[in-house]
């Protein structure tokens, strides 16, 4: 049986596939490794493709950054892993603002605080974006975990040696950043 949840998801995606017609490639730079390039641009279309289908906004990629400082910090924070033939952890970071304007957009009503259903949200937006990235990349065996959300400012460690790229993004309704920890 399909929940709404499920059928909101399948929708999105359909949706984000129907528009990914009109490739955008983003070059990084020499610094990336070839598999951190592809999932850089996945992660990019994915969620550029979802805030564009569900909400109507134009989000802006506004930097991308490797560093060997491994901390990040959001009001809200999507974690989930990836495995199989590509292993990464993923990181989805939104300011409080914008988890509140598209809890607005979705559901119809504004929340006045992080509640239950803000947690919901920032878990099937890191899954939809994760998802539909792991669709593009088109990589036999990949397998997505299940998404954990941080709520408050918090701060997330990856283990040493792993290969670290964050992707920052802004619309007029708050700042979104992805980072992703990866193995070669």
């Amino acid at each position: 049986m399909l929940t709404v949840s499920d059928k909101l998801a399948d929708e999105v995606l359909a949706r984000i596939h129907r528009k990914s017609q009109r490739r955008m490639i983003v070059h990084v730079n020499d610094a990336a490794t070839e598999n951190q390039q592809r999932i850089i641009d996945a992660l990019t279309h994915s969620t550029l493709g979802l805030f564009e289908t569900m909400c109507g906004w134009q989000m802006t990629r506004t930097s991308v950054e490797y560093s060997p400082v491994n901390r990040i910090g959001r009001d809200l924070t999507g974690i989930i892993s990836i495995s199989g033939n590509l292993k990464a952890t993923v990181v989805v970071g939104l300011s409080e603002n914008l988890a509140f304007s598209v809890a607005d957009a979705f559901l119809g009503s504004r929340p006045t605080g992080v509640d239950a259903d803000v947690i919901d949200l920032a878990g099937e937006l890191t899954n939809m974006i994760c998802g539909n990235a792991k669709e593009r990349l088109a990589v036999e065996g990949l397998v997505l975990g299940l998404p954990t959300v941080v709520a408050g400012s918090s701060r997330v460690a990856f283990e040493s040696g792993l290969k670290i790229a964050q992707i920052g993004f802004e619309c007029e309704h708050g700042a979104l950043s992805i980072t992703m920890g990866m193995c070669e």
